[in-house]
């Protein structure tokens, strides 16, 4: 009988756990962060529990001690008027829970991965004025959320299921970087991928950048990569 109970209490605990708000669970996990940062035995508690959680706790951790953070931006079928940002996606749902990030939170970070998507949305909706609207929401957010982040040093973005296009047809690599341009000044950027056709296009800030356009200005060179082939052409950056 007692196995049995015991038993019953593992199934029930990690489900009761994640029944709380987001919220709730990030001030827990800070809680153990701050009572005990360095014990072995925390980590290996909540890896026990189950994937979710231990996904959520890694992290938080690596946040508060490595200065890591990823997320995703962009409309769900919930909210497919308002772009928000969203925690990152785990095993058991699309999406996590929405999330603010305020400027003493990103004044921290050193890396920061952000995967700007609309997957939920139907196709129609990607390609009229919703998406579009979308994608012009997150590269406003982005800049907004970002510029101030001294401390960056790795900054990376990715951006698919939208549609990149115009009065003349589908955009070239050359009219999507366009689009994304303004990512380029943010502290720290080093990478922003576009998923699109099918294709992946990687823009990588170059390692010597150049020097232009004023006193400690540093215009860097970004080079495009077409799923893991270089490609010839390169893009300075503003």
């Amino acid at each position: 009988m007692d196995t049995y109970i015991n038993r019953s209490l593992q199934q029930t605990a990690p489900r009761a756990f994640l029944d709380l708000p987001l919220s709730i669970r990030d001030q827990i996990y800070k809680t153990i962060l701050s009572t005990s940062p360095k014990q072995a035995s925390t980590f290996r508690s909540l890896s026990l529990t189950c994937r979710q959680i231990r996904e959520e706790f890694l992290a938080y951790h690596k946040y508060h001690t490595n200065a890591r953070f990823r997320c995703c931006l962009g409309r769900t079928l919930q909210d497919h008027e308002t772009t928000r940002f969203y925690t990152w996606k785990y095993h058991s749902t699309p999406w996590g829970g929405p999330i603010e990030l305020t400027p003493p939170f990103t004044a921290k970070l050193r890396e920061c991965t952000i995967r700007c998507t609309i997957e939920e949305l139907g196709d129609w909706e990607r390609r009229s004025e919703t998406g579009t609207d979308c994608f012009k929401d997150c590269i406003r957010m982005l800049v907004k959320t970002f510029k101030g982040c001294q401390r960056m040093h790795d900054l990376r973005v990715q951006f698919d299921h939208f549609v990149f296009a115009g009065k003349n047809g589908l955009f070239g690599p050359d009219e999507i970087f366009g689009t994304v341009k303004a990512l380029c000044d943010l502290p720290g950027a080093k990478e922003i991928r576009v998923v699109v056709s099918g294709e992946v296009l990687i823009w990588r800030a170059g390692r010597g950048g150049k020097r232009g356009g004023g006193k400690g200005r540093r215009e860097e060179e970004w080079v495009l990569e077409v799923e893991g082939r270089r490609d010839e052409r390169s893009t300075q950056g503003a």
